[in-house]
């Protein structure tokens, strides 16, 4: 019999690093002008 075990990511970190990543991806994606979205959202979910 084999487990599955699915890797689940979560976030290991407090409230206010949260919220300031959550700023970061925000600004990069309007100062850029949506061009670094993806590289934004990656990092949010990273």
């Amino acid at each position: 019999m084999t487990d599955n075990i699915r890797n689940q990511s979560y976030f290991d970190g407090g409230l206010l690093a949260l919220v300031g990543l959550s700023i970061l991806v925000a600004l990069v994606s309007i100062i850029t002008l949506g061009l670094g979205a993806p590289w934004a959202m990656c990092r949010l979910y990273e």
